[in-house]
């Protein structure tokens, strides 16, 4: 198909800037890759293959096939004992509007019971107050508009594993750190050296290692093979 892309984009699927050694899956809308300085080597990136800057303006279509690569994250995690944390940071920069992308971290089990006090230290910390976002309800219903910035969350600490979402939309002037899911994943994980993603960088062979490791243990629940 034919794909639009913003040259100066490091996530448009299209673009020259994509690292493609890093793609582990493509979907219609959606692809996953492994990041630059993964926290774990199970730590992905779904993205959209266009130019797109939120989850709050994307077409049902869109929607749907971002929910596929989520279950199927779940599932895939589940198999290993663990479970899915994932946050989505849609804060323009100084370079403005960004492209979305959707940072999923495995949470072993046996850590699952720390994350909402983490969380809501992490909160605390920085001065922000997430809202829940009930049962199956968008963005849109919890009051965030389409040019909103906002940071979204999910979190594996229903009954049985499945996620609570909360968002926060930022206020005009309000500042959150660039790295504050990680920072959050990190403490969960008893891993705050890999808090900054530069901290966690390979030389690209060893991405590619990495990549193709996880492609080959995600492809049974691929929803895309």
């Amino acid at each position: 198909r034919r794909l639009s892309a913003r040259t100066d984009c490091w996530f448009c699927l299209a673009s020259a800037n994509v690292e493609a050694h890093l793609v582990v899956s493509v979907g219609e809308h959606f692809y996953a890759a492994v990041p630059k300085g993964g926290m774990t080597d199970d730590h992905v990136l779904v993205v959209p293959v266009s130019c797109v800057r939120s989850r709050r303006v994307l077409p049902d279509a869109a929607r749907r096939e971002l929910g596929r690569y989520m279950d199927a994250l779940s599932r895939y995690f589940a198999s290993a004992g663990a479970r899915v944390l994932a946050f989505e940071r849609n804060v323009a920069t100084r370079g403005g509007a960004g492209h979305m992308h959707v940072q999923v971290i495995p949470v072993p089990d046996a850590r699952a019971g720390d994350v909402m006090g983490v969380f809501g230290r992490e909160c605390q910390r920085v001065g922000v107050g997430f809202q829940e976002v009930l049962g199956d309800a968008g963005l849109d219903a919890s009051g965030v508009g389409e040019t909103d910035d906002y940071v979204y969350v999910e979190l594996p600490v229903g009954p049985a594993g499945e996620p609570r979402r909360f968002v926060h939309v930022m206020r005009e002037g309000e500042r959150m750190p660039m790295q504050w899911g990680r920072e959050m994943a990190s403490k969960v994980l008893q891993m705050p050296h890999r808090a900054h993603w530069k901290d966690c960088l390979l030389d690209a062979s060893k991405e590619a290692v990495v990549a193709e490791r996880f492609k080959k243990a995600f492809q049974p629940f691929d929803p895309f093979m």
